[in-house]
């Protein structure tokens, strides 16, 4: 299985973990690192510091979704426009029925992947690695919800793919990218 192998450590891609609680900023860091793929480090409790110039720098921002949504959003659009390259990736859990008009929201607000925080630690690697390489991620049974899920895509052309029951959007230039 190639989520367990090991990158070099100069090539694992540094993760900011971003919650109000510490035992699941600990979860992310457990999970992503076990991977061999994610180096946690930094952790933040508030979604204002995700727009730190530190924060920027890193290749992941793993953040609460509902912290994220209580900014409007806005947060995500400054990292973007901090580090276009930086990949954001939202954890979080609402309601079936605003569920895809907020990870419509989030997408169009920078944020390239939304998993609900109960997802196992397969699909949150998998997820992870698909949005540092370019790719949006929703989570099993949110992409239906989406209120406009052509309009997510772009201009890219996808190349439909599962991942564990996630739905993403994958470039043979990104499937190919992904391997260590």
């Amino acid at each position: 299985d190639r989520t367990r192998e090991a990158c070099p450590a100069a090539r694992r891609t540094p993760v900011v973990a971003v919650d109000q609680s510490p035992a699941v900023r600990s979860g992310i860091r457990a999970i992503l690192e076990a991977s061999g793929h994610f180096l946690l480090v930094g952790e933040a409790a508030g979604v204002r510091s995700a727009a730190h110039p530190w924060v920027l720098r890193q290749g992941l921002i793993v953040m609460d979704a509902l912290m994220a949504s209580s900014e409007g959003f806005h947060v995500l659009r400054q990292v973007k426009e901090g580090n276009p390259h930086a990949a954001l990736l939202l954890l979080g859990e609402w309601a079936p029925d605003e569920e895809g008009e907020r990870v419509s929201q989030a997408i169009a607000f920078g944020a390239n992947g939304y998993l609900r925080k109960d997802c196992c630690a397969t699909l949150l690697v998998g997820a992870a690695l698909t949005v540092v390489h370019g790719a949006i991620v929703v989570a099993p049974g949110a992409a239906p919800h989406l209120l406009n899920p052509e309009a997510l895509l772009g201009t890219l052309r996808p190349t439909p793919s599962s991942l564990n029951g996630a739905t993403t959007h994958l470039s043979p230039a990104t499937a190919s990218a992904q391997r260590c």
